[in-house]
């Protein structure tokens, strides 16, 4: 099995968590949410990597809805 090393520093990068973020919010920017991380943007960043390099972070869990 091939190893790929050094993920984690490569996932908490800080371009790639401003990539990620700018994913996300795309085409959001009127929701008050939206504009609150937007705001809070830096510390938000700072916390997710803080998280992911202590091995704290989890995935929230999935809901199912019915399309009529």
């Amino acid at each position: 099995m091939k190893r790929h090393g050094y993920l984690i520093e490569k996932v908490i990068a800080r371009e790639n968590l401003e990539n990620a973020f700018q994913c996300v919010m795309k085409g959001k920017r009127r929701t008050r949410t939206v504009r609150r991380y937007l705001r809070d943007r830096e510390t938000i960043l700072a916390g997710i990597a803080e998280e992911i390099a202590g091995d704290r972070y989890g995935p929230k869990g999935f809901y199912s809805f019915t399309l009529v």
